[in-house]
Order: C-alpha cells, then structure tokens, then sequence
C-alpha cells in the first residue's frame, strides 16, 4: 500500500533508501498493483531495468 507524500512538507513522507549502489538509479515507478517498484539502473554503464 502506498502513502500518499506532500512534497511541500516532507515531514509527510515516510521515505526509505531502496538502493545502495554508487552508479544511479532512475525513474522509479510502481507496478500496478503497488507491490513493486522498477525503476533504471546503470550499474554497469547500460541503462537497464
């Protein structure tokens, strides 16, 4: 289930590192049924989901 976040207050949100890899991790997106998140990594210099 997700929470809804306000941006403007993030004292809203309850956020959480997903990650913990020094290359970036893009465009995090949720799975229809709210389940999962994909999201694009480069990791080994390749764009990759």
């Amino acid at each position: 289930m997700r929470a809804d976040c306000d941006p403007s207050n993030p004292d809203s949100c309850d956020l959480r590192q997903l990650t913990d890899d020094p290359a970036d991790d893009l465009l995090p997106a949720w799975s229809p049924d709210g389940q999962t998140i994909a999201f694009v990594s480069l990791r080994d210099g390749n764009a990759e989901i």
